[in-house]
């Protein structure tokens, strides 16, 4: 998945099904958390999940599920429209165990858009077929149907016209260049020229501008749906935390830091709210960064889904390797092999990508969180489809 961790949550009905769920989250899928949605009282917790096929009650709707920590208890895996409806809100990827139709019923009230549906895959209750349903490409279903299928020994059903010629969609394009899109309506244009056979060219075919530009449509003027609009991301977010950092303060730590950087900085983003000016700079972000062993880490991979932003870690190694004026600790580099996380990885990611840049904010600490933001001057495209 282009180096990136990914979310899954697994949803089976019957006996059988549970069985083959456990298969799965037992499979040890590089780059995938499976995890299980609970209801602890009132609240939504989103948990590791773990195989659990020895349960008396083996049914997910019945099923009770081991401790969360010393003070919680989890109580039910929650019911199947609100484990939906969660999912979609979070933009976690689903994997129903059981009849396609009920999958269709479920999300079909949920159901966006291509750029922002989350990945549904489902597969039948023997472990025959994988069946990407939703977001092939930009959720990468397609990808995540066929590393599941190696791994339980299915065939994975893949429908998308693209991947069956073996061709490379724009949109898969735009998403391993780290490329935002702006007139969704427009892919199809250049999917039909791909699937013709016929050279797809940049300024004829699509244009690719900078986020400046983006956050201004005068200066591209309005590209309608006849060509394709790309636009590049400049920003990289690096992180560093403590184990089992809660989401929320994450979430809030990220967003509390982007306001001081726009404020301190008088950058101007479209929008009519704070928020809407937050989602704007979100749009601007390639990837979040941290190092290896926050791989797993829920509560960056959480924050990394509900934005559609890829995570990307690094050894040690490779961090400690990055040249540069680093802020850093001690105690990290006793505790993790190395002293900075958050500005070495978020350096790196352009650095391996022959880019040049600067850092729009150095290491920011609060609560055993940090944070550094990096901005590429200069953004690597690949120029053949």
């Amino acid at each position: 998945m282009y180096g990136c961790t990914r979310l899954l949550s697994v949803k089976a009905f019957t006996d059988e099904g549970v069985k083959l769920r456990d298969r799965i989250i037992s499979s040890n899928i590089d780059g995938v958390i499976f995890c299980d949605i609970y209801k602890t009282g009132e609240k939504i917790r989103l948990c590791s999940a773990e195989s659990d096929s020895s349960n008396e009650k083996t049914s997910d709707e019945n099923r009770k599920s081991p401790v969360v920590n010393k003070n919680e208890r989890r109580e039910v895996l929650s019911p199947l429209g609100e484990w939906v409806r969660t999912c979609f809100s979070n933009h976690i990827g689903m994997v129903f165990i059981g009849a396609v139709a009920i999958a269709v019923r479920q999300i079909a009230p949920h159901i966006i858009g291509k750029l922002v549906d989350s990945p549904v895959i489902v597969i039948d209750e023997k472990g025959e077929y994988v069946i990407p349903i939703l977001s092939g490409h930009v959720g990468g279903a397609n990808e995540l149907s066929k590393i599941i299928a190696d791994k339980i020994g299915a065939k994975a059903v893949i429908t998308t016209a693209t991947d069956l010629r073996n061709k490379k969609g724009i949109d898969i394009y735009a998403k391993e260049n780290f490329l935002g899109i702006a007139n969704k309506d427009a892919i199809k244009n250049v999917s039909m020229k791909i699937l013709r056979n016929e050279t797809i060219e940049k300024n004829v075919d699509f244009d690719i501008v900078s986020f400046e530009d983006y956050q201004n449509p005068k200066l591209y003027g309005n590209t309608g749906e006849e060509k394709l609009l790309l636009y590049e991301k400049p920003y990289v977010i690096g992180i560093g935390c403590k184990k089992d950092t809660d989401a929320s303060k994450l979430a809030r730590f990220i967003k509390s830091s982007v306001f001081e950087y726009l404020d301190e900085e008088g950058v101007s983003l479209q929008g009519d709210s704070v928020d809407e000016k937050y989602e704007k700079f979100i749009s601007g972000v390639a990837a979040i960064t941290s190092i290896d062993n926050k791989k797993n880490e829920l509560a960056i991979n959480l924050w990394a889904e509900q934005n559609m932003i890829p995570f990307i870690t690094y050894s040690a190694g490779e961090l400690a390797s990055l040249d540069g004026d680093f802020d850093d600790s001690p105690f990290v580099a006793e505790t993790v092999g190395v002293g900075n996380v958050c500005e070495r990885s978020a350096a790196l990611f352009a650095e391996n990508r022959g880019e040049s840049g600067d850092f729009a904010v150095k290491k920011k600490t609060h609560a055993g969180m940090t944070f550094a933001l990096f901005k590429r001057k200069s953004v690597y495209v690949e120029t053949i489809i």
